[in-house]
């Protein structure tokens, strides 16, 4: 005879595994975490993640706009090389953002600077970068052909997350370069080049003279999996 609701069990007031998760208030953050870490991204983000250069890092609110990104430290990337350039001839002192804000260099005489890319251009070449197979997979920078402003990498002084717009497909990428920029004259205030040679064969070469840090990217359009 089966014992009645009431009756005494030997189960009574034993609590399973999914009992004590069910009645945490962490749980539906279980479940969420589960539901992303089965979720597959799509094909670029899956070439992204393969080349194992960036790892997890940490959200953050990128002013003035308000939108939520993360930070991306990268990893294995091409160092500064031991000595810089030659064809560089004088050094930058300071540099000013789009808000007119100077900027200093890092106490190691380096800068921290800025570049705006189309997200699949970290694991794709770009046609203004001849030879490239993508920044991720080519472990750095390459000079691009000329804006207007001469052959080189250009970046801006400061995260420019005006510029951006939810589901847009652009990231910026983190730099470290030596103090040798030039203003550029048009467009966006706060935009600085670092030269190449300007010789024809420089267009495409890899940049010695700066290292990728790290990617900042928006956070509401990251793969789930990658939204912790």
């Amino acid at each position: 005879m089966l014992p009645e609701d009431n009756d005494e069990s030997p189960h009574a007031g034993v609590h399973t595994p999914v009992q004590e998760m069910q009645t945490d208030t962490h749980f539906p953050e279980f479940i969420r975490i589960q539901k992303a870490m089965h979720d597959r991204p799509n094909d670029m983000w899956m070439k992204i993640i393969g080349t194992q250069k960036i790892y997890a890092g940490s959200h953050f609110f990128g002013c003035p706009a308000g939108h939520k990104w993360f930070r991306f430290p990268a990893r294995n990337m091409n160092p500064l090389s031991d000595i810089p350039s030659d064809h560089f001839q004088s050094t930058t002192v300071s540099i000013t953002d789009y808000h007119g804000r100077q900027i200093c260099p890092e106490p190691d005489g380096t800068f921290i600077v800025f570049h705006m890319v189309q997200t699949s251009h970290l694991v794709s070449s770009h046609n203004k970068a001849p030879g490239s197979s993508g920044i991720l997979l080519d472990s750095g920078m390459r000079y691009g052909s000329d804006h207007g402003d001469g052959i080189g990498v250009y970046a801006y002084a400061s995260p420019p997350y005006e510029l951006f717009s939810l589901g847009d497909q652009w990231c910026l990428l983190e730099l470290k370069v030596r103090p040798y920029l030039t203003r550029v004259k048009g467009g966006s205030r706060g935009r600085y080049l670092l030269k190449s040679d300007q010789s024809d064969h420089s267009i495409g070469a890899p940049c010695t003279d700066c290292e990728v840090m790290a990617m900042l990217h928006m956070y509401s359009t990251l793969p789930s999996f990658m939204k912790f």
